[in-house]
């Protein structure tokens, strides 16, 4: 098997491996945004609930409910900051998906790179022993004829 054929198929095998990467990547991306959407929903939802408490202020509220409000938020703003974290976390993931998606990319790059210079390092030794067969050819068939001009 020839060489550039070997390096060939370590390049498919990287390719591979960049389009799971990839595949992964785009995974981690779709799951990022849904916990940003959840996160905004949070807050929207808090806000709306904020926006209750001052209407019911107005009308004079009392302690009970000031207190269930309170407790309500407090879970709430718990809440928030969990999904704040997770959102964090997965931006994280992001970014180490897409570093390593692009390490599988430069893997790929340089492999198909090197394939292909030894391939045209092969062709060029291929041309090279052509070049020479038909050189010594031409000489065999010179001095033939050569010999049989002088009979």
């Amino acid at each position: 098997m020839k060489r550039s054929t070997r390096i060939e198929k370590i390049a498919d095998i990287n390719q591979s491996h960049e389009q799971q990467a990839g595949a992964l990547l785009n995974c981690a991306r779709s799951q990022h945004q849904q916990q940003e959407q959840q996160l905004e929903q949070l807050k929207l939802y808090r806000q709306e609930y904020q926006q209750r408490l001052q209407a019911k202020l107005q009308n004079s509220a009392s302690a009970t409910l000031m207190d269930d409000y309170h407790r309500f938020f407090s879970m709430l703003d718990t809440a928030i900051n969990d999904q704040a974290k997770i959102v964090n976390r997965s931006s994280q993931q992001v970014d180490s998906s897409q570093q390593n998606w692009l390490d599988k990319k430069r893997a790929v790059t340089s492999m198909t790179r090197a394939a292909e210079n030894i391939k045209a390092q092969e062709e060029r030794v291929v041309r090279a022993n052509e070049q020479k067969e038909n050189d010594e050819l031409a000489s065999r068939l010179y001095v033939l004829n050569r010999a049989q001009l002088k009979l």
